[in-house]
């Protein structure tokens, strides 16, 4: 009988513990608060500095807050995966160098492309 009841009590224990992982403590609720508030002032202020610009190229006004977004939405995704990993499995020089190298490729290839988009359209 004690052999029956031990997988579920296991079962239990575990999923106890993933919901103790993924709980937020009030310094994390803190810093989500601070972050939402930074992020809301820095697209506000986004917004009222690309609208014209968006429209005189003839775009929508919300052109550069939607393209904005889609990075945040990715950036908040990545955080919320990153936060929940085991930092001790990515110890060592190998792993940071591959971030890194990781986060500035992808960093910088839509700058490029960003930058031939505009001289494309500045020549029509």
């Amino acid at each position: 009988m004690t052999a029956a009841a031990t997988p579920t009590r296991d079962r239990a224990v575990a999923a106890s513990q993933l919901r103790e992982r993924w709980r937020m403590g009030p310094e994390a609720r803190g810093l989500i608060l601070v972050m939402a508030v930074l992020l809301s002032f820095g697209l506000a202020v986004l917004y009222s500095a690309s609208a014209i610009d968006a429209m005189q190229r003839n775009k929508d006004s919300w052109f550069y807050i939607a393209r904005q977004l889609s990075g945040v939405g990715a950036g908040m995704v990545a955080v919320a995966i990153g936060a929940k990993l085991d930092a001790e499995r990515f110890r060592g020089p190998r792993v940071s160098r591959g971030i890194s190298v990781t986060g500035t490729n992808l960093h910088s290839r839509p700058l490029k492309d960003r930058h031939a988009a505009d001289n494309g359209s500045a020549d029509e």
